[in-house]
C-alpha cells in the first residue's frame, strides 16, 4: 500500500509565516517525490474537530506547518493514537522546537530519527509544552486580545512589560509527589519544554524525554524585585534566586483560590483547578524551522 503525508498548515500562525513558506515546502516535497496531500485550516480548532476525517489508513506521517497550538490540536484529537508528526515550527514562540532541536530543512523531509517527546494530561486536555498558570496566563490573554504582529521573545517581552507591576498572585495549594506548597505564586509553570514565550527558559535543564515534567514556582514579592528577577530570568540565573522553585514531578494538582487564567500550549483556560499527570506514552516528533 502506497504510503501518504498529510501536510497540514495553520494560515494565521506566526502571522501568515506558514502560508509564506508553503511554497518552499510543496517544491521541497514534490522535488522528492513524496506523495502528500494539504489541508488549510479554516479556524482555531479546525484541526482537533475534524483531523480523524483527514486522516486514513494511507495516512504515514503528519507534517504540521504551525506551532505548540497548532501541534496540541493535533495530539489533543488522536490521542492515543500515535502518528509521527513532522513540525515546521511557524508559530508565535516555536518553544517546543527550541526544546527537541531542529533538524535542517535541506534533510528534513527524508529524516526518519524521530525524538520521543513526552505528553502530559490536564484535567480533560493534553499538553506537550507548558502549563502556565497565573502570569503567563494573563499574559497569553492579553496578547490574544490585542493581536499584535509581533513574534517570539519580543511579544511576550511586550506584555510582560505590560503586567508586571499591576498583575495580583491568587493563593495557591499545590500538591505533588507527596509534597505540598502554600501561599501567593506568582507563577505556576509546568513544562515538559525548557521555554514558554518564545524564549524565556524558566526550566532550562527540563528534558522532553526524560519522563518527568518540571515545575517552576515564583513567589510573590514586592513590586521593585520583580523586574530585577525578570533580569535574572533573562540570563537564567533565577534558579539560584531565593523567591525561586524548582522541581521534578510526575504528578500535582493545583487549587487556586480564584479562577485565574492559564495557558496550555498558548492555548488560553480560565479555571481555579489543574491537575497534572505524565503520561507513559510518548510522540515521535521531529522539527525544523525555515529561516
Amino acid at each position: 500500500m502506497e504510503k501518504q503525508i498529510l501536510l497540514i498548515v495553520n494560515p494565521v500562525a506566526g502571522s501568515g509565516v506558514a502560508m509564506k513558506n508553503l511554497p518552499k515546502v510543496k517544491a521541497a516535497l514534490d522535488g522528492l517525490r513524496i506523495n502528500y496531500r494539504i489541508i488549510i485550516t479554516k479556524r482555531e480548532y479546525d484541526a482537533q474537530e475534524n483531523i480523524k476525517e483527514w486522516i486514513n489508513d494511507k495516512t504515514d506521517e503528519i507534517i504540521l506547518m504551525g506551532g505548540d497550538g497548532s501541534l496540541n490540536e493535533i495530539i489533543n484529537s488522536l490521542y492515543p493514537k500515535k502518528i509521527p508528526v513532522k513540525l515546521i515550527g511557524c508559530g508565535t514562540g516555536n518553544d517546543l522546537v527550541k526544546s527537541i532541536g531542529v533538524v535542517p530543512f535541506e534533510s528534513f523531509f527524508t529524516e526518519n530519527v524521530f525524538k520521543e517527546v513526552n505528553i502530559f494530561r490536564m484535567n480533560d486536555k493534553i499538553g506537550i509544552n507548558s502549563l502556565g498558570i497565573g502570569f503567563d496566563g494573563e499574559v497569553v490573554r492579553s496578547m490574544n486580545e490585542d493581536k499584535l504582529p509581533l513574534h517570539g521573545i519580543l511579544a511576550y517581552m511586550v506584555y510582560v512589560a505590560k503586567h508586571i507591576l499591576g498583575f495580583c498572585p491568587p493563593i495557591y495549594c499545590l500538591k505533588s509527589d507527596g509534597k505540598e506548597y502554600n501561599g501567593k505564586y506568582y507563577t505556576v509553570l509546568v513544562a515538559n519544554g525548557q521555554s514558554i514565550g518564545g524564549g524565556f527558559y524558566l526550566t532550562p535543564n527540563a528534558d522532553t524525554g526524560d519522563d518527568f515534567l518540571d515545575l517552576c514556582l515564583i513567589k510573590d514579592m514586592p513590586m521593585i524585585m520583580r523586574p530585577l528577577l525578570l533580569i535574572k530570568v533573562l540570563l537564567k540565573r533565577h534558579m539560584f534566586d531565593r523567591n525561586v522553585i524548582i522541581k521534578k514531578i510526575k504528578h500535582i494538582f493545583i487549587k487556586s483560590n480564584r479562577k485565574v487564567y492559564a495557558q496550555l500550549d498558548g492555548q488560553l483556560i480560565y479555571n481555579d483547578e489543574f491537575r497534572v499527570d505524565i503520561l507513559p506514552n510518548k510522540y515521535k516528533i521531529i522539527a525544523t524551522i525555515i529561516n
